[in-house]
């Protein structure tokens, strides 16, 4: 039998949490749905906790040997969803009763709706709220009938999770690239798809979502976004590994680039995907541009460690050059620093040498 609705979910250990967001869907007043989950090598009782609902619900359990990363197991969710709508989950979402149903509603109210998000809630392990929440969050919704002005407004506006963590249309997640893996790619995520599709949010409904790792300050929950997009990280491998350092040392310049490569291929008419990387680019330097100079910054020592060092024609070397080449020319796409183009023309000579 298909299902209406999908509720994928992404987990990796989360045997701690993800009890009650089983429990909570249990309860949906909507029952047209099934579940997917996708685990990517829990080595706790995860498994076996979500087996042992699957006598109250349909469930599909996904498995992996090998932990290939939040994004790449990601991507192979949205690639295997097959109903007509989708909703995406995190492991740790306490959703209410009506949440499905709730979401579901929005896109009956207007036929062009792709995507449909509810209100969110910080809580506790047993689904008690915080009593202080965040005040920087904002829920909106996107009905402009432009697209390009939709996406603007998802670049500018997006700021939390639940924004990504939605109900999609099926037919929506089909024209989507996949989730780029960069710092940001939530963002990048949200916004293609609310190029293919206008935004809801709704007030009927809510969802409880566990305080994000390094939740305690800003600069704890950066470093925590900057580690988690380092491939050594993704992959499980030992962190803070030269290889692995290009992966987080400029979030901001790679998330620009994300939603740059994403703006390029989107599956608009050529004139409107123009449009869309000229205003796209200048909503999100608009937001972000007073980040750029903290990249460059981190970055430009590093570049000059590597230029100076390049002198054996060993493939590591090489790759390493390689990358920093790459690296200092994305910068140079957004800033003109003449410190980094002389280092630039330093590592090309060594290099090409």
């Amino acid at each position: 039998m298909s299902q209406k609705i999908e509720v994928c979910i992404p987990m990796w250990n989360e045997y701690a949490q993800i009890e009650a967001t089983l429990a909570a869907l249990n309860n949906q007043t909507f029952r047209d749905f099934k579940i997917s989950l996708f685990d990517n090598a829990s080595d706790d009782n995860t498994v076996d906790l979500c087996q042992s609902y699957e006598t109250d619900i349909e469930i599909n359990i996904y498995r992996r040997t090998k932990n290939i990363g939040q994004t790449a197991n990601m991507n192979r969710m949205y690639a295997n969803s097959n109903a007509e709508f989708v909703a995406l989950l995190s492991a740790n979402d306490i959703v209410a009763d009506d949440y499905l149903e709730a979401l579901l509603a929005e896109f009956s109210r207007e036929p062009e709706i792709g995507s449909a998000y509810s209100h969110a809630t910080y809580v506790d392990d047993s689904g008690v709220p915080f009593p202080n929440q965040p005040t920087n969050w904002e829920f909106f919704s996107l009905f402009d009938d432009d697209a390009v002005a939709r996406a603007c407004g998802s670049v500018e506006k997006y700021c939390q999770a639940t924004n990504f963590f939605a109900l999609y249309r099926k037919s929506v997640l089909d024209r989507m690239q996949p989730q780029p893996f960069c710092y940001g790619g939530d963002h990048i995520f949200a916004c293609e798809a609310a190029i293919y599709g206008k935004v809801a949010c709704t007030k009927a409904t809510t969802v409880g979502r566990s305080p994000p790792p390094g939740s305690q300050s800003p600069e704890k929950r950066a470093q925590h976004l900057i580690n988690l997009f380092s491939l050594d990280h993704q992959r499980g491998l030992p962190g803070n590994s030269k290889m692995g350092a290009f992966d987080r040392i400029t979030p901001n310049v790679d998330m620009f680039h994300g939603y740059l490569g994403m703006f390029r291929l989107a599956d608009l008419p050529h004139d409107d995907r123009a449009r869309l990387v000229n205003a796209g680019c200048q909503s999100f330097l608009k937001r972000f541009g007073s980040g750029l100079d903290g990249d460059l910054n981190r970055f430009k020592p590093v570049a000059q460690q590597i230029a100076d060092a390049v002198t054996a024609n060993d493939p590591l070397t090489r790759m390493m050059a390689f990358h920093a080449l790459r690296k200092i020319d994305q910068c140079l796409f957004l800033k003109r620093d003449p410190e980094l183009m002389d280092v630039r023309a330093q590592l090309s000579r060594a290099y090409c040498a």
